[in-house]
């Protein structure tokens, strides 16, 4: 193919072209290489969190199967400062007893248990409250 002024072109890109796609190429690496620092950071975040939710449930589903329901806030109140894959972490359980008379005769008897889990950063709080029926 023939250009104007009797120059042939050639299939190849030109300098200009080149130096474009280049500097193109430069900001979408620049780009990448900024979010993937953030993206695994978040990454870890939520295994984290993951694993400290299943610590709390762990804890409360073992509260709800155990059928010691008089003696619950003194086998499972208190912290565990020694949770398996969470180091720098604690899970702390607060179990509150309510037993009422109503008017009516009958009793109001329930358990109020609150599992937190606590890790090296104030922010880092996962927890759940539940209410346990007398059986």
């Amino acid at each position: 193919m023939r250009r104007k002024g009797g120059r042939e072109r050639s299939g190849g890109f030109t300098l200009v072209e080149l130096v474009v796609s280049l500097v193109i190429m430069g900001t979408m690496l620049l780009g990448v290489g900024a979010v993937i620092p953030r993206m695994l950071h978040e990454t870890t975040r939520s295994g984290v969190d993951f694993l400290s939710l299943s610590a709390v449930e762990d804890r409360i589903a073992m509260i709800q199967m155990d059928p010691r329901y008089t003696r619950l806030d003194s086998i499972y109140a208190g912290v565990d400062a020694t949770l398996p894959n969470l180091p720098g972490f604690e899970r702390r359980t607060e179990i509150d007893r309510t037993v009422e008379e109503q008017l009516d005769g009958r009793t109001l008897d329930f358990t109020e248990v609150s599992v937190i889990v606590v890790g090296d950063a104030p922010a880092r709080v996962v927890g759940r409250t539940v209410i346990v029926g007398a059986p």
